[in-house]
């Protein structure tokens, strides 16, 4: 591709990912022209590369050996020096840094915090560190480097020749984060515990714009959290850790709930009749808001007060009368006359014992509307309903939209239903559900409990129902399954060689054929092991169980 085209950057990242596509992650990164090949062990390795080397040869992509190198224990990628312990910043970079020049303009202000902003993950309190410099980055502020400036500009240099060592991140080991918050920034590190030490994986600066600069501390502390959560949502989620925090926001937040008596109940996910009641005021107020908001829908916010008002002198057929009624103890007149009129409350005529009798009527009478109204709602409810067929140790299947998948698969295609897998355990008070959990496999990371609207009872495939009827895979998160094991090879007069194969987690029975390019781009090992047993000549034996994939397109 020549240089100085439009967007051939993007093109070029574009090409090379959908290239390697069922690599990445996995044993490769890419950016641009630079390919990083990462293995367990030498022999891992020499597989990996000569797969990657083959993709290149297929794509026609050519490779120049003098800018190669292979089976490197530390390496320079990406302006880093990677090692399989730690992550630090290139001394020619650090050094840069130190003797950079003082900025005379905008525009080496922007060189230095450009350089300066790429390593800031190295920088505890960056955001901070660089609010003065940061200033001057825009076009609109006169370009002033006074002693705020220079102060900043020392300290980010003084910050960057003491950076500490970033550890690479390991699941297995005890997580931490810490934060801090003030008026114009927030502040994070993400640590891991190795021994009686916490090292540091990656500091996490940001600017708070002025529209969410808060007065409460607390809140302050809270964003912090929830915008650092967002930031390291691939290495927290799903995992416990530890929160430290100089304010302790979350004490006060949790003692709210206790101070004012709520019950938090938590929910299953996608199942609305858990809060029905909430689910319902929303729609009603979303098919008023649809037709009073202009087309360009720029004006909900300012209808909602006449929304608010229409529904509360609306008569709700639960309390048969409406909110306002019940509320202001069914002084109709008075509603309206107060609001156009306003005038000092008379309490001693709002308290008397003829009011205080007559809202207890209104309240008695509001209570009886809903019990009629629960029982005709339970009645319609239960019209069709069965008792819930699933027990403990069954085998259900699970509604496909309970799993989150990856781009490149289309949800449209996909089985309505996956497994099927045992039933643990009802969730909950009740014994016979509505609410189970499930031993779904580990690799699916979605909470284990389903309500029964998500589950459907489990027909064996060999049953006398339905002859001959193939189980289903179990699904994956990437879009792939897992080479198990090759149990024979065929070859048909001058036809690509081809492999009898089962999938992981799947009926043993279900073998299917695939080439011997696809075994090989998808299961490197397992391919290398059949072939030296078919060159040996020696009795077939089953191939090592690993972690590969077959692309959907290939099964």
């Amino acid at each position: 591709m020549p240089f100085g085209l439009t967007n051939a950057p993007a093109t070029f990242q574009a090409a090379m990912t959908t290239e390697f596509r069922h690599m990445l992650d996995r044993f490769i990164l890419i950016y641009l022209d630079d390919i990083l090949v990462y293995s367990r062990s030498l022999d891992e390795h020499v597989e990996h590369r000569r797969t990657v080397l083959e993709r290149l040869r297929q794509a026609k992509y050519k490779a120049n050996r003098d800018k190669y190198e292979f089976a490197w224990q530390e390496l320079e990628y990406l302006g880093h020096y990677v090692t399989p312990q730690d992550i630090r910043p290139l001394a020619d970079k650090i050094e840069a840094l130190r003797v950079w020049p003082e900025p005379t303009n905008t525009t080496d202000v922007r060189s230095f915090m450009g350089l300066a902003g790429y390593y800031q993950r190295f920088i505890t309190g960056y955001s901070r560190i660089a609010a003065p410099m940061t200033r001057l980055e825009s076009p609109k502020v006169p370009f002033v480097f006074d002693d705020d400036a220079r102060r900043s500009f020392q300290a980010l240099k003084t910050a960057m020749l003491m950076a500490p060592v970033l550890s690479i991140y390991d699941p297995t080991l005890p997580t931490g984060v810490t934060t801090d918050a003030s008026g114009y920034g927030i502040g994070a590190v993400l640590e891991q515990r190795d021994g009686d030490d916490w090292n540091p994986v990656e500091c996490f600066s940001h600017k708070v714009p002025p529209i969410n600069s808060l007065d409460d501390a607390r809140k302050k502390e809270l964003l912090a959290f929830v915008m650092n959560h967002k930031r390291w949502r691939h290495f927290l989620l799903g995992r416990r850790f530890t929160w430290v925090t100089d304010n302790n926001p979350l004490t006060y937040y949790k003692a709210q709930d206790t101070e004012s008596g709520t019950k938090m109940k938590p929910s299953s996910a996608r199942h609305p009749q858990t809060d029905g009641q909430t689910d319902r005021a929303h729609q009603t107020a979303q098919m008023m808001l649809r037709t009073l908001i202009c087309p360009d829908q720029k004006d909900w916010v300012d209808r909602l007060p006449d929304i608010e008002f229409a529904y509360n002198t609306s008569v709700h057929p639960a309390i048969g009368v409406t909110p306002f009624e019940l509320h202001h103890g069914g002084r109709k007149g008075r509603i309206f006359t107060d609001l156009l009129l306003p005038r000092p409350a008379d309490i001693d005529a709002a308290c008397s014992p003829a009011s205080v009798r007559k809202y207890r009527e209104l309240l008695a009478q509001a209570r009886a509307n809903m019990q009629k109204a629960q029982v005709r709602m339970h009645r319609q409810a239960n019209r069709r309903r069965v008792p819930c067929p699933i027990r403990a140790g069954a085998l259900v299947w699970v509604s496909a939209k309970e799993f989150a998948l990856e781009q490149d698969v289309s949800r449209k295609l996909l089985p309505k239903w996956f497994g099927p897998w045992p039933v643990t355990s009802a969730a909950g008070d009740e014994p016979n559900g509505p609410s189970f959990v499930i031993n779904i496999p580990a690799h699916l990371t979605v909470h284990p409990v389903f309500h029964s609207s998500k589950l459907a009872t489990y027909t064996p495939a060999k049953s006398d129902d339905f002859p001959g009827r193939r189980s289903q895979d179990p699904p994956s998160m990437d879009g792939h399954q897992e080479v198990d094991r090759v149990i024979t090879d065929r070859k048909y007069s001058s036809k690509p060689r081809q492999y009898n194969v089962t999938f992981r987690a799947c009926d043993p029975d279900d073998t299917r054929w695939v080439s011997g390019t696809n075994l090989k781009a998808s299961a490197p090992l397992i391919y290398a092991h059949c072939e030296r047993q078919r060159l040996a000549q020696g009795p077939s034996q089953p191939a090592p169980t690993t972690r590969t994939v077959v692309p959907p397109s290939d099964r």
